[in-house]
């Protein structure tokens, strides 16, 4: 697609005869620069496309890690991964707009006739505890059929899928309890392909795809745009992810920017009435629930809605604020879902502010963490070796595999290019290091130095407990439920942590390090959070929730 400013188009939605104009830039410079502020020299090696929408007019520019020309991708499908969820809301938004189905409609009901769908008393799993994440389902079903970590839904199948419904054990309460779930999404994507007629494909096109002019976009058949090539950090080419048809709704939506510019204008109001009402319900389906398949967060007071995705090969967000008509998409031709994803470069071309924005560039292994993490790690029984080389790199090698080189970045995190997959290291007050985070796959595997594991329990320090001020409107608490120390932020999920220290809290899922100062003459007790490289910190103030 060439650059510069393109002709004022007309598009008209044949559905409703909706017609509204667009004016696109496709060389931005502002958001050029937010990109190169994040992504110049990073060793991540990625190349995004970044698009701002406001009032249905999109900015765009393109930017690669190493300097190379990224135009060219405006014309190529992107793996929009979990991006898809959001679609198949909408499709279930639909059926519910056309009185087929009811959000409080049992996932049962929905499903082949005799097929085993745990429960809690009286209480079933419903359409919307999917599409909320509250169903207490896993992340992934028991025992899935991996064939290969570069693809690994492929063997999956529906009778797979609905066979282990009936050895899955719920995790906490249903329609209470959130646990982000591709194995609810997979029975939801089968029950949608289901109610459709039995082809996704053609719903997603039917329903979506052609009322919104997103021609490239798809799941399966072959596109009419060639795919862009996926990437592991580091540059190592990896190939698409596959799943049955049936499935797709879980991420597997491959499409253009334009595409997905006429996805998030769609979310603005800039559709067909009957797509608009259908997009709105899964913003808000009133009655209390949270957005379906949809983040909620609040920025400076205003309200976005969200959502992030990644495969093998790419990353991409989906940020939408509905009170001032503006969006922001991020497509990365890199999986960068264990570097933190892009949330960061979204929320900066959202405000225009990138100060906070930097690349994560390739350095040496500090001599001293490169000292404090050699040795014996565990995780269960399962032995992880890391060692320093000659050449002052660090290698991990896991019980029974061969050894991986790692390389250390500017975020204190190793990386290895060869598995995707990020190694973080806990830098306790003394420069020892007892414990790593292992993260793979969106998972998340805390490792405890050996000899720390048999050492009694480090006892926390209770005056700690108690209420942080971050900024204005963000507070992070520390509380203990159920014997176990709690870690929650404003708007966020209580996530337990582990103690290091007396005054040292570590969070393994979401790779953080909480310390803290005890009060002294009129300060109160200060937390100091470290995560991806950044430090802020908080006073503790009054438990009241003035």
């Amino acid at each position: 697609m060439s650059k510069g400013r393109s002709l004022l188009l007309l598009l008209i939605a044949t559905t409703s005869q909706l017609c509204y104009a667009v004016s696109t830039e496709r060389n931005d410079g502002g958001v050029r620069r937010t990109l190169q502020h994040r992504f110049e020299g990073d060793i991540s090696g990625a190349c995004v496309l970044g698009s701002v929408i406001r009032d249905g007019n999109v900015r765009s520019a393109s930017f690669c890690a190493d300097g190379r020309d990224a135009s060219a991708l405006y014309s190529r499908t992107f793996e929009i991964g979990s991006i898809t969820k959001t679609m198949t809301a909408f499709l279930v938004a639909d059926l519910v707009r056309r009185e087929k189905w009811t959000l409080q409609d049992k996932l049962a009901d929905h499903l082949p006739a005799g097929t085993k769908v745990p429960a809690q008393g009286d209480r079933h799993i419903m359409v919307m505890d999917l599409l909320t994440h509250t169903s207490g389902l896993p992340a992934l079903p028991p025992r899935m059929p991996v064939r290969s970590a570069l693809d690994p839904y492929a063997n999956v199948t529906p009778e797979y899928l609905l066979d282990a419904l009936g050895r899955t054990e719920l995790k906490g309460n249903i329609g209470q309890t959130f646990n982000y779930s591709n194995y609810g999404m997979m029975l939801m994507s089968l029950a949608v392909t289901s109610a459709y007629g039995g082809d996704l494909e053609q719903a997603f096109q039917e329903q979506l795809f052609k009322p919104l002019g997103m021609s490239n976009a798809f799941i399966a058949k072959s596109p009419v745009a060639a795919p862009a090539a996926g990437h592991f950090p580091g540059g190592k080419v990896v190939g698409p992810w596959q799943i049955n048809p049936s499935l797709a709704g879980v991420g597997m939506v491959k499409a253009t920017m334009a595409d997905m510019e006429a996805f998030a204008r769609a979310n603005l109001g800039d559709a067909p009435d009957s797509i608009r009402a259908g997009l709105r319900l899964t913003h808000d389906p009133g009655a209390g629930l949270p957005p379906l398949n949809w983040s909620r967060t609040s920025i400076k007071g205003r309200s976005l809605l969200l959502h992030e995705g990644s495969t093998g090969g790419f990353s991409s967000l989906l940020l939408i604020s509905p009170e001032d008509r503006s969006a922001v998409l991020v497509l990365s031709d890199t999986s960068l879902s264990e570097m933190g994803g892009l949330s960061d470069v979204g929320l900066a071309l959202l405000t225009g502010n990138a100060d906070s924005l930097k690349p994560r560039r390739r350095m040496p292994v500090p001599i001293q963490i490169a000292e404090a993490i050699q040795g014996s790690f565990l995780a269960g029984r399962t032995r992880f070796e890391v060692n320093r080389q000659e050449a002052g790199t660090v290698q991990l090698q896991v019980q029974g595999q061969p050894p991986l080189d790692l390389m250390f970045d500017s975020a204190g995190e190793f990386l290895s290019p060869d598995i995707n997959a990020t190694l973080t290291p806990f830098v306790l007050p003394d420069a020892s290091i007892n414990h790593l985070i292992w993260r793979q796959g969106g998972g998340a595997t805390e490792l405890i130095r050996e000899t720390a594991s048999r050492l009694p329990g480090v006892q926390f320090d209770r005056q700690y407990v108690g209420r942080y001020q971050i900024s204005g409107t963000f507070f992070i608490e520390i509380s203990e439920a159920n014997g176990k120390l709690v870690v929650q932020g404003s708007g966020q999920p209580a996530i337990t942590a582990d103690a290091t220290a007396p005054n040292t809290l570590v969070v393994p899922v979401v790779k953080a390090v909480l310390s803290f100062e005890p009060p002294a003459a009129d300060v109160p007790a200060k937390l100091h959070l470290r995560q991806a490289g950044k430090e802020v910190t908080g006073l503790r103030v009054p438990d009241g929730r003035n």
